[in-house]
């Protein structure tokens, strides 16, 4: 544990035993409990120690038992940590406790059980457990905050010696600490420096480094990529601006991206490869003759806080937080007919949801119990087990690879719907606690859908449990993505890494350029990027297997997992046509590529038009009248027919 100073609440608990001793003065025990927590660590440290006074160390060890606990809804303690351990005289007996299972709004508890051992002791009868013992340093009651005990040793008169040690039980200190809520960071704004007294035209002109810039970013807080049903809100404004002087046109200023570790629920020590920090439209520029320079933030698919870092004069910089997130989920907390499973190390907050959803997963839970024990009581192993929800302020819950589940930041693959606080998963079938049975699975899923879960997606073969999404009988919106995110999403559903600065520009500019033109040049650049990913150098190395094949197909034309049926159906076509001598992986991605749900996310690009249903009649009449038919508008172009009011020129 560190001892550093905890940055939001610590608590300590101190007692001091007393040693009734004949023959030494001042014999004293003390024991401590320290308790602490820090939010950006996400650790819970605590600190458990018994320690004698130089009197009591000539006759006694010291010795300490830890118990680090929490509190997870109803009262319902939790062991996390614990450890015992022996002094030697003087020399304290320490415990250090810890755990990474960080919660808000939660309270946790430190039990410190405060140990001495004799050095030897007397017996005045052969039983020693009968109460004939006797301790000659004088030990035979302790006075403490939390009470007295142990009074039971005789006086002089003895028969046998006892080398071995006896231990005794002095009492136990407590303490308690509760985590406060999370809170998305405060956006921090660059103060504004004073303007330089210099003039300029003065006849000493102004120095080169003498302007001022400020750094701003507008708004301070947006949506990460694939939550939300406008893709507007998923960036930002960055602007540059120079303050006090005038005619600072054409001052070069540099812009980076810097992370803030361990922001948005995943802690980046247990994820592979570097956290991805979101786009800027241009990293480089001038101020222009307004005196400012401006470029676009767009969010990546993670919850978390970014530093936009401006950079002049080479030595000069500014910085402004950007932060992402979905605000306003609650921690589901265990409750009456249910507990909560699965937080780890790489994410220890994942139980989150809006209100109305976490609402309704205790109702669920209630109305089972109801169900299957009536007015009496469910037994512990018998209770329903919530797994993931969402992180604090949502976006991608990132699990990576499939088979080995290692996060490692991807946008693909598993917990793509986890990003709103509006998904749970709720364990099913096999052995062990809570684990519903066969026979109440149909009645189980109708009181999902009464309260309010609309689609419950049925993962009970591949994944032993029911992913359920919260509607509120309500259809959900569909999901909005701007160009900037989806390159980024299609590259780690079949590259796995996300592409470098210099690709995802090159393929923004074609989509962008594309979108411009209208659905259909929109539809025809996104099929040829997604076709270019499958079929370049890097994908091929990396050696996917058919259902591998079949799963990166999924997450880049359709931005999801496979469902049982679809995945099904698509490996065996696949197998299917190799079988027969024909390119199985060739039939399956012009199939995807030409599925109606990939036309429907493509036209859905924030700034794509939206295609237009065209009548074919007119169309063929346009073709046979000699016009030039636009399928976006839908209208029909004829040249004039020069023959018209001039037959001399066409005999």
């Amino acid at each position: 544990m560190s001892r550093r100073t905890p940055l939001f609440c610590l608590a300590l608990a101190v007692m001091c035993l007393f040693l009734t001793a004949p023959k030494t003065n001042g014999q004293r025990v003390y024991g401590i409990s320290y308790i602490q927590g820090d939010p950006n660590t996400r650790q819970i440290d605590g600190y458990s120690a018994t320690w004698l006074d130089y009197n009591a160390a000539y006759y006694y060890d010291p010795a300490v038992l830890g118990e680090l606990y929490d509190d997870v809804g109803l009262a319902n303690e939790h062991p996390l940590d614990s450890g015992y351990t022996e002094g030697f005289g003087i020399y304290p007996a320490e415990i250090f406790t810890n755990t990474s299972l960080y919660r808000p709004n939660t309270r946790y508890h430190l039990y410190s059980t405060h140990f001495i051992r004799a050095y030897y002791f007397y017996s005045s009868c052969s039983g020693f457990f009968g109460g004939c013992s006797f301790d000659p340093f004088g030990f035979s009651r302790f006075f403490s905050g939390t009470g007295g005990g142990n009074g039971n040793w005789l006086g002089s008169g003895f028969q046998n010696l006892y080398v071995q040690s006896r231990r005794y039980t002095l009492g136990t200190t407590h303490v308690t600490i509760v985590t406060p809520p999370d809170a998305l960071p405060t956006p921090t704004a660059t103060p504004i420096a004073t303007p330089s007294p210099c003039t300029p035209g003065a006849n000493t002109p102004c120095p080169p480094d003498a302007f001022i810039l400020s750094l701003s970013v507008d708004p301070p807080l947006i949506l990460p990529a694939g939550t939300g049903s406008a893709a507007a809100s998923h960036r930002a404004t960055v602007t540059v601006t120079a303050v006090g002087l005038p005619s600072q046109t054409g001052r070069p200023v540099s812009l980076a991206l810097v992370a803030a570790p361990d922001t948005g629920g995943h802690i980046d020590a247990h994820h592979t490869g570097p956290r991805p920090l979101g786009r800027l439209a241009a990293t480089h520029g001038t101020i222009n003759a307004n005196g400012e320079f401006q470029t676009t933030y767009f969010a990546n698919h993670l919850s978390q806080t970014v530093t936009i870092r401006l950079t002049y004069n080479n030595s000069q910089t500014r910085e402004v937080n950007i932060n992402t997130g979905v605000s306003g989920l609650e921690r589901l907390y265990d409750g009456t007919n249910f507990y909560i499973v699965g937080d780890n190390t790489a994410h220890p907050d994942n139980h989150n949801g809006t209100a109305d959803a976490n609402r309704n997963l205790h109702r669920i839970a209630d109305d089972y119990k109801q169900e299957y024990y009536g007015a009496g009581v469910i037994p512990e192993d018998d209770k329903l087990r919530y797994n993931d929800q969402s992180l604090p302020f949502g976006g991608k819950f990132d699990l990576g690879p499939r088979r080995t589940r290692v996060p490692n930041w991807s946008d693909a693959d598993s917990h793509d719907k986890h990003r709103e606080g509006l998904n749970c998963d709720v364990k099913c079938c096999g052995n062990g606690p809570g684990l519903v049975p066969r026979d109440r699975w149909v009645r189980l899923n109708e009181i999902f859908r009464l309260r309010g879960f609309g689609d419950v997606g049925d993962e009970t073969a591949s994944a032993n449990h029911w992913h359920l999404s919260y509607t509120g009988g309500q259809p959900q919106a569909a999901v909005e993505r701007a160009a900037p995110d989806y390159i980024d999403s299609t590259w780690w559903a079949s590259l796995d890494r996300q592409p470098n600065d210099d690709e995802w520009r090159d393929r923004l500019a074609m989509l962008e350029s594309a979108q411009a033109q209208g659905a259909m040049p929109t539809l025809d650049a996104a099929r040829g990027l997604n076709r270019a990913l499958f079929q370049s150098v890097e994908y091929a190395m990396r050696q996917r297997g058919d259902e591998d094949y079949v799963t990166d197909l999924y997450a880049t034309y359709m931005l999801r997992e496979a469902d049982a049926g679809g995945f099904n159906y698509w490996l065996g076509r696949l197998r299917s046509d190799n079988a027969q001598g024909l390119n199985g992986r060739e039939t399956l991605l012009g199939a995807f590529a030409g599925s109606q749900e990939f036309v429907d996310i493509v036209t859905r690009l924030y700034g794509t038009a939206p295609p237009h249903s065209c009548n074919p009649a007119e169309r063929q009449q346009c073709i046979n009248n000699g016009g030039i038919w636009d399928p976006d508008t839908c209208t029909c172009t004829v040249e004039p027919d020069p023959c018209l009011g001039n037959p001399n020129l066409c005999r």
